[in-house]
C-alpha cells in the first residue's frame, strides 16, 4: 500500500510539471494569434487608400521624395514627411472636395501585415477653396498620425489622422502637397507610448514570458519538495524497517 501511494503522488507531481507545457502553447497562441505573425518593430506598415475610381491602391499617396508609397514604421514615433504631387485634375478636384468636407478621403491599414483585416482611416484636410475656380487652393499640409496597438501580439488597433492648423500651402494641378507632421504609436487603449512596451517585452520577452518562467520555478521546486517527501516516506515505511530487520537477524547470527 505504501509503494503504491508513493508511484499515485509520484505521478500526480509529473503530470503537474508536464502540464506546463500545454498551458505555454495555449498562452503563446494568445499572443500570435490565428491569423499569423504580428507587426515588428520598424516594419513598414502601408496606407490604402480609394483612388479616383473608388478603388483601394497603396499607390494614391506616393512621396515624391523617393517614388515610394506612403507608409509608417511600426512602433517608431518621429515625424513624417511625404510630398504628394497632385498628377491630374481628378486629384486635384479631390482635394478641393475634401478641404471643403463635402467628400471623405477614404483610405485603411491593415491590422497585421497579412492583410485579413483594415482599420478605417480618414485623410481629412484643411483648406481654403475660394481661389478653387481660378486652378489653386490652399491647403493646410500639417497632418497628425496617432496609432494605437498592441506590443504583446503585434496587431494594430487603431489608428487616427488629423490636421493642425499650421501653414496653408497653395496648390495648383502638377504641384505638390508637402504633408508633414508627427507620428504617434500608443500602446492599447491608452495613451501611454508603445515604445516603452516594445523595449521591455525585447529586454525581458514579455510579460507572458516572466509569467511562465514564475510557473517552471514553481513547478520544479514543487516537483523536487514532493520528490522528497516521497523518499522520506519511502525510506520510513519500507526502506527502514527491512533495514532494521536485517541488521537484527545479523546480530543475532553473530
Amino acid at each position: 500500500a505504501m509503494r503504491a501511494s508513493v508511484a499515485i503522488a509520484a505521478a500526480l507531481a509529473l503530470c503537474f510539471l508536464a502540464g506546463l507545457c500545454p498551458a505555454r502553447r495555449v498562452s503563446s497562441a494568445r499572443v500570435t494569434g490565428a491569423q499569423g505573425r504580428g507587426w515588428q518593430r520598424g516594419e513598414r506598415v502601408p496606407l490604402e487608400c480609394k483612388d479616383t475610381a473608388g478603388v483601394w491602391s497603396a499607390r494614391e499617396l506616393v512621396c515624391a521624395e523617393d517614388g515610394l508609397p506612403f507608409t509608417l514604421a511600426y512602433g517608431e514615433d518621429g515625424f513624417m514627411s511625404c510630398g504628394v504631387r497632385v498628377a491630374s485634375r481628378e486629384l486635384y478636384e479631390r482635394l478641393a472636395s475634401v478641404a471643403r468636407q463635402e467628400r471623405v478621403w477614404q483610405c485603411r491599414i491593415p491590422t497585421l501585415p497579412v492583410a485579413s483585416a483594415f482599420l478605417p482611416l480618414t485623410f481629412p484636410l484643411l483648406g481654403d477653396t475660394s481661389g478653387a475656380l481660378a486652378g489653386d487652393i490652399h491647403i493646410d499640409n500639417h497632418v497628425a498620425f496617432v496609432v494605437h496597438a498592441d506590443a504583446a501580439s503585434g496587431e494594430i488597433l487603431g489608428a487616427a489622422a488629423y490636421p493642425v492648423r499650421d501653414r496653408f500651402q497653395l496648390v495648383g494641378e502638377g504641384g505638390t502637397v508637402n504633408f508633414h507632421g508627427p507620428v504617434r504609436w500608443f500602446a492599447r487603449h491608452t495613451f501611454v507610448p508603445l515604445s516603452g512596451s516594445l523595449q521591455q517585452q525585447r529586454g525581458s520577452g514579455g510579460a507572458d514570458g516572466r509569467v511562465s518562467v514564475a510557473l517552471l520555478v514553481f513547478a520544479c521546486v514543487f516537483t523536487a519538495s514532493v520528490v522528497a517527501l516521497l523518499f522520506v516516506l519511502l525510506y520510513r515505511g519500507a526502506l527502514k524497517p527491512g533495514l532494521v530487520r536485517r541488521l537484527a537477524q545479523k546480530a543475532r547470527r553473530d
